[in-house]
């Protein structure tokens, strides 16, 4: 299983999906246009790929000079125990 770490989702639709599928929404109750705005909004994003299939996303807000903080930590149940969310956190901190 090769997973690709992007420093952007390319696709919306999917990251909908994930916050869906991950149980994530169950609080925000965030409609598509709003989990939208959220990652467009949001000045870093990164994000796991297995090919064409979006399995994790992070997103951080920063006011670009001293504070970052991560939201979004998220990672698709199917792919939890590769390891994909230690990774992707050791490139964003490190």
């Amino acid at each position: 299983m090769k997973i690709d770490l992007r420093s952007r989702s390319s696709s919306k639709g999917q990251f909908c999906e994930l916050f869906e599928v991950t149980d994530w929404n169950r609080e925000y109750c965030a409609g598509p246009e709003e989990l939208t705005r959220a990652l467009d909004n949001s000045p870093f994003v990164a994000a796991a790929y297995e090919g064409d299939r979006l399995v994790g996303v992070w997103r951080v807000v920063t006011d670009g000079v001293l504070h970052a903080m991560i939201y979004d930590m998220i990672v698709d149940p199917a792919f939890g125990d590769v390891g994909i969310g230690t990774r992707h956190l050791r490139r964003l901190v490190g």
